[in-house]
């Protein structure tokens, strides 16, 4: 994935934003499919003409990842809920993590995107990341690495940003592995995640 802030005009002279391109673009793809939309599809729904388009996004990889990125951060919503609901910091990283692969194993569209532009399965997708995906994943993930810190749970000699590259990581294992049952994937985040990040590998 490259980088998501690829240069461009924010606005047209007719006042359309790049915001609103990529939710043409994200309509598109839900009605017709990632391989049927063309950038001419998305021109046309986001009222604009395909020259005008092109002065927003240099190609269309450029469109496609702000679409990710915007999908990408609708799951984030979605886990940071998941991940608050836990106040003890293990059941917020193995229980919480398990909610956050179910969320983006539901992802349907963000999945047939990336296999249709970029031909790699998801969970190839996300262990290459990016600095603006991984930035999303602190957010999700800071109240409970501030909270572990605080505890002695978690390793101070890792940054948020490096705990966050390895649970990114470790789901996209898991995602690979495509463990059948919940328990199947609970001991594996135990005895991979939970041990990686914490000064202990009991509760």
């Amino acid at each position: 994935m490259t980088d998501t802030t690829a240069p461009g005009p924010e606005t047209t002279h007719s006042g359309v934003s790049r915001k609103a391109v990529v939710d043409a673009a994200l309509k598109c793809f839900r009605q017709l499919g990632p391989h049927k939309t063309s950038m001419s599809d998305i021109a046309r729904e986001a009222g604009i003409s395909r020259k005008t388009l092109y002065r927003m996004f240099e190609d269309r990889p450029a469109l496609v990842n702000q679409v990710l990125f915007q999908l990408l951060r609708g799951m984030g919503s979605k886990s940071a809920g998941a991940v608050a609901k836990y106040s003890d910091v293990k059941e917020a990283l193995i229980e919480g993590s398990i909610e956050n692969i179910r969320i983006a194993q539901e992802e349907e569209l963000f999945q047939a995107i990336i296999l249709n532009e970029t031909s790699t399965q998801m969970e190839h997708f996300l262990v290459q990341g990016n600095d603006a995906v991984r930035a999303e994943i602190v957010k999700i993930w800071a109240p409970v690495f501030e909270r572990g810190r605080a505890e002695g749970t978690l390793r101070n000699d890792l940054s948020d940003e490096r705990l966050a590259e390895i649970i990114q990581n470790v789901h996209s294992l898991v995602l690979m592995r495509k463990d059948e049952t919940e328990s199947a994937q609970r001991a594996f985040l135990e005895d991979l995640l939970w041990a990686a990040l914490t000064n202990q590998s009991g509760s």
